[in-house]
């Protein structure tokens, strides 16, 4: 006879022959709670919170749909929209079960289900909700779309939504949006208020793809005007001596000063970036850029608002700058690091690395982009298998040469990256809130998939056929799908 199953306290013995411990009747024994257990139980405050959005805005198009197919009956039709919708047969079995208990209560109530619980006439008592109430709820949001329709609620929301500070710091959680200048609506193009071609753009959200938004940005492809850069929500745009600043979104229009007179129509302009929202004092323009097409490269800077540029100082060409633990970083086109100062004066110190004398570059179109405290430089290499792979490698500063070490892992971490090095590199920190993948690079195109998304240090690799073309000599050709963050996040 088998001895006795330990840790479980015997009842009274039931007779039988077979069983776990003699027959006897044992205690449950009571496990601890799991994180996991939480899953899809709200807490009072998110139920509260997705309560009181559904009184303002009413249930959404396809509860709707569900809610008059039940009605009528058509229980698996229902269903099928709610899989469809949801993903999965379990969360489609939970919201059937949840429109059908709604469809109970308003056919006892007699209150119609295609209207909302509260009109749209009659939201003085929402509109009076206190702002720090208001701001909590702007806290919980997962995507730009939410954040326009909270927005776009009433007056008063708009304004706890323009004052709420934390809006810059949403912009490293919320994943951008997807500009594709090639993926023209059928609306016609016309002129600006500067006189120049305003192309009709699609904008997606990773969020929510089905969303329908556009933008309007220059037209390049008559020549007019030519692209150098994107950074906080702007457009930078170069015709021949005049450089102008353009919000993605709004249209508005910033012009600097006129550029030096050696500026021919066609200089090269392989850089332009801001070092800060343009609302901000502390906002500069800064341009690379060369006088003469066969000449050295010239770095300038305006002080948004001022009236004349700095004056330029020699320098290699810079093909990318970003911001990192306060300080401007700059990469030249031999892949070489400066530290970039704006005031008092403007100027360049290099950061000696040990792969500054490699010969070959152990890199390969590759491109920066700050992960919390970490500057990582992802590098499009070739594996033994012949495919390409994203690698990843962190800048050491610890001795007084810095080096590069490969990582395998960037952190809790999206990357958001595109074909052209003058487009912003966006880290995205957190993508588990918004249903993404950490050490990912999600990777914009011009054709369709509008993206792909890749592993880092993917051992398979990526076919080479993958569309992952990589930019940095084109500088006349037209805007290129670039990930962005509206102005109005950094205001």
């Amino acid at each position: 006879m088998a001895p006795p199953h330990r840790g479980l306290s015997k009842g009274i013995n039931q007779g039988l022959s077979d069983g776990i411990n003699q027959s006897h009747v044992v205690t449950k024994r009571k496990l601890a709670p799991r994180p996991s257990d939480r899953k899809g139980k709200m807490s009072k405050r998110v139920n509260f919170v997705k309560g009181l959005i559904r009184e303002v805005a009413g249930f959404a198009p396809y509860e709707k749909r569900i809610t008059e197919l039940l009605k009528s009956g058509k229980d698996k039709r229902a269903l099928k929209v709610a899989k469809r919708k949801l993903g999965t047969h379990k969360r489609a079995k939970k919201k059937i079960n949840e429109m059908a208990n709604v469809f109970r209560k308003k056919r006892k109530s007699g209150a119609s289900l295609t209207t909302r619980t509260t009109p749209r006439g009659d939201l003085q008592g929402w509109a009076d909700l206190p702002e720090e109430l208001l701001h909590s709820f702007m806290s919980l949001m997962g995507s730009f779309v939410q954040l326009l329709s909270f927005s776009g609620t009433c007056q008063s929301w708009r304004a706890a939504f323009s004052s709420y500070p934390a809006k810059p710091a949403l912009c490293g959680v919320l994943p951008p949006l997807l500009v594709r200048p090639m993926d023209n609506w059928d609306a016609p193009n016309h002129r600006g208020h500067d006189g120049f071609g305003l192309r009709k753009c699609k904008v997606i959200d990773v969020v929510n793809q089905k969303t329908a938004l556009w933008c309007q940005i220059p037209d390049l492809a008559d020549g007019e005007l030519f692209f150098a850069g994107s950074s906080f929500g702007q457009l930078i745009c170069v015709h021949g001596q005049e450089c102008h600043v353009l919000d993605v979104f709004t249209g508005a229009t910033i012009h600097a000063p006129l550029l030096q007179s050696e500026v021919k129509k066609h200089a090269r302009v392989t850089c332009g970036v801001l070092t800060a929202p343009v609302t901000s004092p502390e906002s500069h323009l800064l341009l690379c850029i060369s006088f003469t097409w066969f000449g050295g490269f010239s770095l300038l800077a305006w002080h948004v608002g001022s009236g004349s540029w700095s004056e330029a100082i020699k320098c290699p060409r810079i093909d990318q700058v970003i911001q990192f633990n306060g300080q401007l970083i700059a990469r030249d086109y031999n892949y070489k690091l400066y530290v970039l100062s704006v005031v008092p004066n403007l100027g360049l110190e290099q950061i000696i690395s040990e792969s500054d004398d490699a010969d070959p570059t152990p890199f390969v179109s590759p491109w920066l982009v700050a992960c919390g405290g970490m500057l990582v430089m992802v590098s499009r290499d070739m594996n033994d298998n012949l495919k390409h792979e994203f690698n990843a490698y962190k800048l050491d500063r610890s001795a007084a040469l810095a080096k590069w070490l490969e990582v395998s892992d960037v952190g809790n971490y999206t990357l958001f990256s595109g074909n052209d090095i003058r487009c912003p590199k966006l880290a995205c920190e957190s993508p588990g809130v918004w249903g993404g993948s950490c050490n990912h690079v999600i990777y914009a195109h011009e054709g369709d998939p509008a993206w792909s998304t890749h592993e880092i240090a993917d051992e398979h690799g990526i076919d080479v056929m993958a569309g992952l073309e990589f930019r940095t000599d084109h500088m006349y050709e037209n805007v290129p799908s670039f990930w962005v963050y509206p102005s109005f996040m950094y205001s």
